[in-house]
Order: C-alpha cells, then sequence, then structure tokens
C-alpha cells in the first residue's frame, strides 16, 4: 500500500512540461543569435536553442543520431549544402499549406523539403577604374585576370549553375567550355592586393564583401563594388536555406518558425546578420546596407537549378 501510494504522489508530480521547444542547427547562426527571434517566445511561447555547427557536421549528426537527434530544424548559408541533406534523405516534406505567401515558389526546392529564405549575389570588387570596363561574368572569359575567396563546391556549385542552364549543353559554346576559359583566368588571393598588383577584379559573395569590409584595414574599403549583368539579365546568386528535420521532435514549432522567418521584419532583420538580402529584395528596408542599394537579380532562382550539380560535378573534375 505504501508503495502504491508512493507511485500514485510521484505520477501526480510528473505532469506535461508546459515549455515549448526549438532546436536549430546552423553553420551561419550562433547560440547568441537567439535575440533574433526574441519575440518568438513572447508570442508562442516557444524557447529556441542555436547549434552552430559546419554543414558537414551537421549531417554527420543527423545521420548518425538518426530518430535520436534533437534538431528540428536547419538553416545553412548555402543552397549546395542543403541540397545535400535532402538528397541524403534527412529532411521532412513539407504540407503545401505551410509555405508561406511572402516566399515566391521558385524558391522552394521541387522536393518540398526546403527552401531559400536569403539572397547572396556573387559580385565583382576592384581597386581601380577596372569596373567601368568589366561588367558582366563573361567579361572574365578572356583577358581579364580575376581572384577570388571562393575556394569550395559550397561556394561554386550554385554559381555554376547559371552557366550550365544558359549555355546549352550541345552549343559549341558550352558549359564546360566557358567554365574552363573563365579557370584559366582565375589567380590566386594574394594577387589582389593593391593597385600595382597582376590582379584587378575580385569575385566574391556580396556576404563575404559587407563581412571583410568591417575591418578598417580590408583593401575592401578602397575600391568599388558592382552586381554584374544589369543589362543582360542580372546577377547570379546564392541562398541561404531552411529545412525541418525528418520526423522532428518540434514539428509544429519548426513550420510555426518557418513561418515566422518569411515575415518581412524578421526576415529583413535575419538577413542583416547574415549580410545577405531579404528573400523580398526589391521592397524598402530600414538597414542602410540596403536602402540606396538596388540590382537586378536573374530571373531563374538557384534552388531551381540544383539538377546541374550532376553535370557540374563532372566537369569541374576534368579542370584538376
Amino acid at each position: 500500500m505504501m508503495l502504491v501510494c508512493l507511485i500514485a504522489c510521484n505520477l501526480e508530480k510528473a505532469r506535461p512540461n508546459k515549455n515549448q521547444y526549438l532546436i536549430i542547427a546552423s553553420d551561419c547562426l550562433k547560440s547568441k543569435d537567439v535575440k533574433l527571434f526574441k519575440n518568438f517566445k513572447k508570442s508562442d511561447g516557444i524557447n529556441i536553442r542555436i547549434i552552430h555547427l559546419s554543414a558537414d557536421s551537421i549531417k554527420y549528426k543527423l545521420r548518425t543520431e538518426g530518430l535520436n537527434s534533437d534538431i528540428d530544424a536547419v538553416i545553412l548559408a548555402s543552397i549546395y549544402d542543403m541540397n545535400n541533406l535532402d538528397k541524403a534523405q534527412l529532411l521532412q516534406t513539407l504540407p503545401v499549406e505551410s509555405f508561406p505567401k511572402q516566399l515566391p515558389t521558385k524558391h522552394i526546392s521541387q522536393s518540398k523539403r526546403w527552401a531559400g529564405i536569403g539572397i547572396d549575389p556573387y559580385v565583382f570588387y576592384s581597386i581601380d577604374d577596372t569596373l567601368q570596363k568589366i561588367k558582366t561574368y563573361r567579361n572574365l572569359l578572356k583577358g581579364s585576370r580575376w581572384s577570388s575567396d571562393l575556394t569550395n563546391e559550397t561556394n561554386w556549385f550554385p554559381f555554376y549553375s547559371f552557366i550550365a542552364r544558359k549555355i546549352a549543353p550541345k552549343s559549341n559554346f558550352n558549359a564546360q567550355t566557358w567554365i574552363t576559359q573563365f579557370e584559366s583566368n582565375k589567380q590566386n588571393r594574394q594577387s589582389f592586393s593593391d593597385s600595382s598588383g597582376t590582379c584587378k577584379i575580385h569575385l566574391t559573395t556580396y556576404s563575404n564583401y559587407r563581412k571583410n569590409q568591417a575591418d578598417k584595414n580590408s583593401i575592401y574599403k578602397k575600391g568599388r563594388l558592382i552586381f554584374p549583368n544589369q543589362h543582360i539579365g542580372g546577377s547570379y546568386y546564392n541562398m541561404v536555406c531552411f529545412g525541418i528535420v525528418k520526423q522532428a521532435p518540434n514539428f509544429t514549432n519548426s513550420l510555426k518558425f518557418f513561418q515566422l522567418i518569411l515575415t518581412k521584419a524578421v526576415n529583413d532583420r535575419l538577413n542583416n546578420a547574415f549580410y545577405k538580402f531579404p528573400i523580398n529584395s526589391d521592397e524598402a528596408s530600414i538597414y542602410s546596407y540596403q536602402q540606396n542599394l538596388r540590382f537586378k537579380k536573374y530571373h531563374v532562382s538557384p534552388v531551381q537549378l540544383v539538377s546541374n550539380y550532376d553535370r557540374l560535378r563532372i566537369i569541374l573534375s576534368t579542370l584538376n
């Protein structure tokens, strides 16, 4: 009888936990960035925790832990890495009605398991007047030496996916020819140092430009920025992306969060922290980096071009 009473008392005390949680893994957000979503807890009573890991580490963690993983959602800085999670079958298919109306359909993956939430254009930077003549990506194919701080597939596949789409595989000047000529003019990063250097043009992402510009000794304080292809289609771009983990412990909370980060105020604030442009970057912004800065984006989203990655891998392997 005493044992029964003790068990009954313990059952009475073990009431359901009223606290709601959402755990996000990200390679571009850190634990301190929960402050960006402080109103989420006020409005929905959901506590957010951010785990900062590389994209490869997130993929490894989800694969090894499986259903025992406590991660609910993932935010990654590149389409390339989010697509890898999708191919590894680590993301949950989202209900069609869960995609916010603010999100253009072209930024939703074909699998309906992830979407782009911020825009990161590929830009040129020069420390002299070279950019008066260099205004398109194609200008770098012949005669113009260039450097870049973009170093791996994460950065280059979203860029080259535009080339693979734009140039037909069977044309005389196909994607492989374009990329081969483009790569042949690339110099190492150290070549881009000062006006006396051999390399006048630097290709980077807008987010890298803004991060490096914050350094008071940065070369980015002495030159000029340009968004290429403004008269022939628009600038190419990568995207920061969001997805929900397969069988996420807090799936409903993840959907609520997805809705939240696509609202204008939160999306502006979030992409300001990422050094990227909001998903609807044509609208007015309260942030100084965007108020007087307008650029034309390529009409096709890089989310729609991930099908080109297998062909790109073959092309790039021949250059090594």
